[in-house]
């Protein structure tokens, strides 16, 4: 969570928040930990030695946990003699050159000028050390002077400020100064002169009303008077604690300029009873307290600003800046946030929306890639005609994970409105009883994975009418006779006798009409970046437009991360959620391919097509192959039995691998790929490392995942079972004989999400609701938790019409409607 202001850019940090130098509430403690919570620390030099503050650096930089993050210092230099006011004095004891060298020789990222304008020689020693240097301001007039010094950015402390200040109120100071020093330029970066506001900001409206007014950052003093990490004196604390919104004063009396404080006895009676004493002393040069020779505990100065009254707890730095940059986010409001716009999420949000009168916001962070939302890309009437240059668009939408890793090389994402359904092969077969997730009683399964069939609009038969199906179905049949099984794939497709006669499902066909909803808000190119929480419960989703770069917050009542079997688990592991089960039992299909060409003689030794040969014969006199232009590709597989424990693929598809040359007739290639289970191991895993990002700022993925001897003698029987079909069916296309894919490919990864009724094997309960949490849940193919070798979105769309379901019980939103997934 930040808010990326040019500020951020100059220093590295991450929020555009500064600690105001006081003297002695901002010590080397209270700097450190507010560099270290993502802004940057300013420590006050008031009245150093160099002795001393050389000391402070010191205390500051051992307290940094980044000892190369940026810190600041702060001295006041006003003006003495001539026309300036006789109270001015020379705080750095004549030692200014010292305190100069030892601010550069520490490496200091900043230095503040709190009061008065910093000498040219200053400034210049700064610049050649590539030390920007800030003046703060009372008024608009006092820029052009600072600007005539060459400094590089502006701080206008508004009158409401605590410690010296002028009679400008910040609302007014801010966007004045910014108009001051429009078209002005760093004479030590070259970019425009910077505005840091200052003066009652305290919480997040106070931080977006500097922004709204130009500034690119804040600088907060009194808030920070109230942390834990603060030098100030519990009395101090206490005091602003205390303190109503009538009391504080501006007075002269302990430095002879504007200092705003606490209204105490001893400041009132000067104040009240005592002005002409200010009035004649000050005009001599002498302070009012240095007169004071009664001994009172009320004597010393408490410095606060207007903004005391708003603050009520002493709290960490940290929670202070998190609190202000969350306060000063644009925040949107809905019922249920999704994380993806997949077939889970999709899932999700059609049965909550079918059921219940609740309002989604769905951010999803790839593009929209079709006029239709969510359409299956492979629908273009182009890749009917050649499936095979669908390989392109599929090649174009994966993103690799983890380049040049070894243990799942294939492992990928895919960002697109609809997510992997945007080019899915629409394979949707039941897993056999074996394979089958003991989480619900086989009656419940049935029932949800009808209702996933229906809502994926599955065909059992789609092409069992086709010349080529029937073709290599019955050269298949009569070499294995009844011990194999030689089926119709199934498959979520709609056919038709018109062209184009394939209508392949995507997420448009999960959501319908639901996909336009005035009750559905879908923000593409919108990176999740965290989920924040308190006490087992989800209160926002940081997110963050790849478009606009802004970065906002959305707030809802229950929330589903559907993000795929990676980015999920790299979402919650950034979220600090689900503990170290977090990308466990990583399993995937091993797969075993190959590619042959069948002969000629296959098609003429069955008669049965010979009326719809003839017709294409005759439209295409000059075709060698009898197998009509608009026969759609085969599709058939083996099921899964306890002697062949796996999962075969005979077909014609368009995969990101596997391609056909141009020169060879498409009508001719049958593509076999065996896909094998891996048994679920928690040592198989994708970990994320935090001090590594990925090109998206999330910790990168790294996998770890091996074979188990189980999966290897399984792999064997795969490899050879499938060499038997290919044999059967033709020759192997050159440099395609069969052969082990990268592991990976399969795009099949379960399990890092797992579901279970224990919390230390799995994340997520059998409600697909994360454990010990009460308005979260997960879905996507990363919450099945056995081995299985079939393709895996339609138990993947089973889960989700359950967690849906038991949400919307567990949350009292109504009665799910059965019929909503027809």
């Amino acid at each position: 969570m930040s808010l990326n202001t040019p500020l951020c850019k100059m220093f590295g940090i991450k929020h555009p928040v500064l600690l105001a130098g006081m003297n002695v509430a901002a010590g080397p403690d209270l700097a450190a930990a507010v560099t270290n919570a993502g802004g940057m620390g300013v420590i006050g030099g008031f009245g150093y030695t160099p002795k001393h503050l050389r000391a402070q650096i010191k205390e500051l930089k051992d307290a940094l946990v980044d000892k190369s993050a940026p810190f600041g210092v702060d001295l006041l230099l006003p003006s003495v003699g001539g026309s300036a006011r006789k109270t001015n004095k020379d705080y750095t004891g004549g030692k200014l050159e010292e305190l100069v060298k030892i601010i550069i020789e520490e490496k200091t990222a900043l230095f503040v000028c709190a009061v008065g304008v910093p000498p040219a020689w200053v400034v210049d020693e700064f610049h050649k050390a590539g030390i920007p240097v800030a003046n703060m301001v009372g008024a608009p007039k006092h820029c052009a002077k600072a600007l005539e010094r060459g400094v590089d950015i502006i701080i206008p402390q508004g009158s409401e400020g605590g410690g010296h200040t002028g009679d400008v109120p910040t609302a007014i100071l801010i966007p004045a100064c910014v108009e001051a020093v429009a078209g002005k330029k760093s004479p030590l970066t070259g970019g425009p002169i910077l505005v840091i506001g200052a003066g009652g900001i305290h919480n997040g409206k106070g931080l977006a009303a500097a922004l709204a007014g130009g500034a690119v950052g804040a600088w907060v003093g009194t808030r920070f008077v109230c942390a834990e990490e603060a030098g100030a004196s519990k009395y101090h604390q206490d005091q602003i604690i205390a303190t109503d919104h009538s009391g504080t004063i501006r007075t002269l009396i302990y430095t002879g300029r504007p200092l705003r404080v606490k209204k105490t006895e001893y400041v009132m009676d000067w104040e009240n009873n005592r002005q002409a004493e200010i009035e004649s002393l000050t005009k001599s040069g002498k302070l009012p307290i240095e007169t004071e020779t009664k001994d009172r505990e009320d004597i010393h100065p408490l410095l606060m600003g207007n903004v005391a009254a708003m603050i009520h707890s002493v709290e960490p730095a940290k929670k202070i800046i998190d609190d202000m940059i969350r306060g000063a986010m644009r925040v949107v409001q809905t019922d249920v946030f999704l994380v993806g716009s997949g077939p889970a999420s999709c899932t999700y949000a059609r049965t909550l929306l079918d059921s219940t009168d609740k309002h989604l916001f769905m951010a999803e962070m790839g593009s929209q890639q079709s006029s239709i939302l969510g359409e299956n890309l492979k629908n273009a009437a182009y890749f009917q005609k050649n499936i095979a240059a669908f390989q392109h668009v599929i090649v174009g939408h994966l993103h690799e994970l983890e380049p040049n890793n070894t243990s799942l090389p294939g492992a990928s994402a895919t960002y697109a409105v609809g997510g992997m359904a945007s080019h899915w092969t629409c394979a949707t077969p039941r897993p056999h009883e074996d394979e089958l997730p003991d989480t619900y009683t086989a009656t419940e399964w049935n029932r949800l994975y009808t209702a996933g069939e229906q809502l994926l609009g599955t065909n059992l038969t789609p092409f069992d009418g086709l010349v080529s199906q029937q073709i290599i179905s019955r050269a298949l049949t009569n070499h294995f006779g009844d011990s194999r099984e030689i089926k119709g794939l199934p498959l979520a497709v709609k056919t038709s006798p018109k062209w184009p006669h394939l209508k392949w499902s995507g997420c448009d066909t999960i959501m319908k009409e639901q996909f336009y909803s005035e009750r559905l808000t879908l923000k593409s190119d919108t990176h999740v970046r965290k989920l924040l929480h308190l006490n087992g419960r989800v209160t926002y989703a940081l997110c963050f437009d790849l478009v606009s770069g802004e970065e906002y917050l959305v707030e809802a009542k229950t929330f589903v991360v559907g993000a795929g079997a990676i980015l999920s688990p790299q979402l919650l592991f950034a979220s600090g959620i689900g503990g170290d089960n977090v990308g466990r039992y990583l399993t995937d299909h091993p797969t075993a391919f190959c590619q042959v060409s069948f002969p000629f003689p296959l098609y003429i030794k069955y008669r049965a097509f010979d009326g719809i040969l003839a017709a294409h014969r005759q439209a295409h006199p000059g075709d060698n192959v009898p197998i009509p232009f608009d026969d759609p590709d085969p599709q058939l597989y083996t099921p899964y039995t306890r002697e062949t424990p796996f999962h075969t693929q005979i077909h014609r598809e368009a995969f990101h691998y596997g391609g056909v040359a141009d020169r060879l007739d498409q009508r001719l290639v049958v593509h076999l790929r065996w896909y094998t289970k891996q048994d679920p191991r928690a040592e198989n895993r994708v970990s994320f490392n935090p001090a590594k990002l990925d090109i998206w700022g999330l910790p990168s993925p790294s996998f770890q995942c091996t074979l188990s001897k189980d999966d290897a003698e399984r792999n064997e029987l795969s490899m050879a079972d499938m060499k038997k079909f290919a044999t059967v069916l033709g020759e192997y296309l050159p440099g395609v004989e069969p052969h082990w894919r990268p592991y990976g490919q399969a795009l099949h990864a379960c399990g890092t999400t797992r579901i279970g009724r224990d919390p230390s094997t799995s994340v997520v309960d059998p409600t697909s609701r994360v454990h010990g949490f009460s308005n979260l849940w997960v879905g996507g193919n990363n919450v099945i938790p056995t081995a299985n070798s079939v393709n895996p979105t339609l138990t993947t769309v089973a889960y989700a019409i359950k967690g849906a379901e038991e949400m919307i019980r567990i949350m009292g939103w109504g009665v799910v409607r059965r019929e909503a997934h027809i």
